[in-house]
């Protein structure tokens, strides 16, 4: 397994209903990305404002995405690829 860091926006299509997210597909560095799974969510509290995390399956890697409440701005954070 390789894991890297991005630490860049991206654009992500999330579907809200009941209370809950849930990221659909998502669009890094000019290629689209559709989540497979959501391996697991949590929520923490940042400078006031709450930022939500995702653990997602994408592309045969896991990718954990993240937006904070107060902007709505996507970011990934890193990609962990399985190697082969």
């Amino acid at each position: 397994m390789e894991t890297t860091e991005v630490r860049e926006q991206v654009r992500v299509l999330a579907a809200f209903a009941g209370g809950t997210v849930r990221p659909v597909r998502f669009k890094w560095r000019e290629r689209s990305y559709a989540v497979t799974g959501v391996n697991g969510q949590w929520r923490e509290r940042q400078e006031e404002a709450e930022v939500w995390h995702f653990s997602v399956e994408a592309a045969g890697g896991t990718w954990f995405l993240h937006v904070s409440c107060r902007d709505w701005i996507w970011w990934l954070d890193e990609v962990v690829a399985a190697e082969g």
